[in-house]
């Protein structure tokens, strides 16, 4: 039961995505080359949307608003095409650590990720660079009309 639990949450916290196809999804297009590269290290979120079916309004999550645990959560791409995802939840005052160990792989040609393991596993790559990855992917039907809803997940690059 506890799996079922923490797998949608850390998902929430592995996504990050920008729900416009601008220049910024030209840029992974001619820099494909650079994404094995680009996305490695540990990366944390700073900014999660949904994009409701139904209308296509984007709801922002405030995040600022996460206890001390929560901030100290991330996610690691290594290398070798390891994943890591490490979530902090707040047990009585303590800072109890999840940790999520799977695979990932790249489609530098589509510029998407899949990351095993996770509800939702593919991902859409809209933004990356040396401070910034945002990811795009399907979730849970947030709005309730019957479609599943996209995700879009920004992080930041921890130095």
């Amino acid at each position: 039961m506890m799996k079922k639990i923490i797998l949608p949450v850390i998902l929430c916290s592995v996504l990050a995505i920008s729900c416009s196809k601008d220049d910024d999804n030209n840029s992974i297009k001619t820099q494909n080359n650079e994404i094995e590269t680009l996305i490695l290290g540990k990366w944390k979120i700073k900014k999660q949307q949904i994009i409701k079916s139904s209308n296509g309004e984007v709801v922002d999550f405030d995040l600022s608003s996460q206890n001390k645990c929560f901030n100290k959560s991330y996610n690691e791409f290594l290398k070798n095409g390891k994943y890591i995802a490490k979530q902090y939840i707040d047990e009585n005052g303590s800072c109890k650590e999840q940790v999520l160990e799977t695979s990932y792989t790249i489609n530098k040609l589509n510029a998407t990720l899949e990351i095993k393991d996770l509800v939702y596993p593919n991902q859409e790559i809209q933004k990356l660079n040396q401070e910034e990855l945002v990811l795009k992917s399907l979730g849970h039907d947030f709005d309730q009309d019957g479609k599943e809803d996209y995700r879009i997940y920004t992080y930041d690059k921890i130095k």
